[in-house]
């Protein structure tokens, strides 16, 4: 089904140098558009499940410009990759995991695999209530009896870095505070041992930085609709984690870009609130200046005949 006992080979560790440090790339939006997947079959190891995603007749995904769309979705009940001192994900208590969607290409025969890790978080605390992210894992069995679900309520639009290993492309959300890592129940991972050596470093890999945030349907829906980032249940409060030895120097530009488009929005409405003003405002004075032409017309002459 899937490659969840699998060893992922990465660049190495994250940390904010590594985050800060990454050249950023334009033009790599990653636009999704994943639909329900149904039947869904479920596969276990000690330290990990894998879920079967549906095939669809639609390409889902679409990155640095391939389609794909998703086989699998896996929970590892460890690490896949590493981050040191990664805003608040750095101080979050509970078993550190990942979620890993797999893709594959529809437009080069298959060829080509995306994967997009997702950090977690086990915790016996759900201030914020369990979210559908956590609960696609609730009480999976083996077989096909499983309810259906969809990778909308797992990704959340955060920025990623990503990188590249010949065939396969690795996105990684970056977890700088708690809604952008996946907080799962304890109760829903009982059973399941610490995961170790998932990963092997490769120093001829390297990571790079999205300009841009995951988007939903820009361009495979041709719509202006974007992810919330809530798979945590977090509330909207929630503060990027400036202060936890994370910079924002590589967030500004997307911060910039967000209020860019508030900003154009906000003129577009104002300008479009006067002109349904001035609009009946120039046709009344219009109205008003003929009838005064017709009415001057129309109007008897005052010459007196001569006696």
């Amino acid at each position: 089904m899937t490659d969840y006992n699998a060893t992922y080979t990465i660049p190495g560790a994250i940390d904010s140098a590594t985050v800060n440090g990454a050249p950023i790339t334009n033009g790599s939006k990653f636009e999704t558009s994943y639909h329900v997947s149904s039947n869904v079959g479920a596969t276990y190891s000690p330290t990990s499940m894998s879920l079967s995603y549906s095939s669809s007749t639609s390409p889902a995904t679409s990155f640095m410009g391939t389609k794909y769309n998703p086989v699998s979705v896996a929970y590892f009940h460890g690490p896949i990759h590493t981050f040191n001192n990664v805003g608040g994900y750095a101080g979050a208590t509970g078993t550190k995991g990942e979620i890993v969607i797999k893709h594959v290409s529809v437009d080069t025969g298959g060829n080509k695999t995306l994967l997009v890790h997702i950090p977690t978080i086990s915790t016996d605390s759900n201030l914020h209530g369990i979210s559908k992210a956590a609960e696609i894992f609730q009480g999976r069995g083996d077989g096909e009896a499983n309810p259906p679900f969809t990778a909308n309520d797992i990704l959340p639009r955060k920025p990623f870095l990503y990188y590249v290993n010949g065939s396969t492309t690795s996105i990684v959300i970056i977890p700088t505070d708690n809604t952008c890592y996946v907080e799962i129940p304890d109760e829903y991972l009982k059973g399941f041992a610490s995961a170790t050596n998932l990963s092997t470093p490769n120093s001829t890999l390297a990571y790079k930085y999205s300009s841009e945030l995951p988007a939903y349907g820009t361009h495979l829906l041709k719509d202006d609709i974007y992810i919330d980032c809530s798979p945590t249940g977090a509330s909207d409060t929630t503060e990027w984690a400036a202060a936890q030895d994370i910079t924002q120097a590589g967030l500004d530009g997307l911060d910039a870009e967000a209020a860019e488009d508030a900003t154009r929005k906000t003129m577009m409405y104002v300008f479009f609130i006067i002109l349904s003003i001035l609009v009946p405002l120039v046709l009344v004075v219009c109205f008003w200046y003929f009838f005064k032409f017709i009415t001057g017309y129309l109007k008897p002459s005052d010459t007196t005949s001569p006696g």
